[in-house]
């Protein structure tokens, strides 16, 4: 299936939110050693050698090899392991998710904000991010929708520009209904 740019992006941050590089390790059933509280080593899978230069970077989710130099996230991980390119991991992915469902938009959105530095302008801002994708698509995807779709601009402007409205609670009532005005 062909993807488009925004749809591979939200592939993508979808699976950099969801899949986490250690669990997807341990599915290879490659070995791991502690290192320190947020670093475990172990041998590199993508080349061969007798000491572990391969370090998984737990908190932030990212892998370097100090052997071979190759570095990254889940995807790159995915890429190297099965040597697929990324538009294949990705579409791989994409099988497996309904992203044209309401409840993929929703769920990227929330995953989009990271809990552990919650900043509700930053919330905001993502949020207004994503749904102007999502009626970027919802209005190429069906024309006679493009009158709701530009009414749902007009009310995302108005309610983004007010400094009132970047309570969490608010924000999502808001997304929701844009939502389902536009699907």
């Amino acid at each position: 299936m062909k993807l488009s740019k925004s749809q591979r992006d939200r592939v993508k941050m979808y699976i950099l939110k969801r899949f986490n590089l250690m669990k997807l390790i341990e599915g290879y059933g490659l070995q791991t050693y502690p290192d320190t509280d947020n670093r475990v080593k172990m041998k590199c899978p993508f080349h061969n050698e007798k000491t572990a230069s391969f370090v998984v970077y737990v908190d932030q989710n990212k892998f370097h090899c100090f052997g071979c130099a190759e570095t990254g996230n889940v995807i790159n991980f995915m890429m190297l392991k099965e040597g697929k390119t990324y538009q294949a991991v990705i579409e791989d992915f994409s099988e497996n998710v309904d992203i044209h469902s309401n409840k993929f938009f929703a769920e990227t959105l929330i995953n989009s904000v990271n809990r552990d530095s919650f900043n509700l302008k930053n919330y905001s801002k993502d949020t207004e991010y994503e749904l102007s994708v999502f009626l970027r698509d919802a209005s190429k995807k069906n024309s006679d929708k493009i009158p709701e779709v530009d009414s749902c601009f007009r009310d995302m402007d108005m309610f983004f520009s007010n400094p009132d409205n970047i309570d969490e609670e608010r924000v999502k009532k808001f997304s929701d209904t844009i939502i389902d005005r536009a699907s």
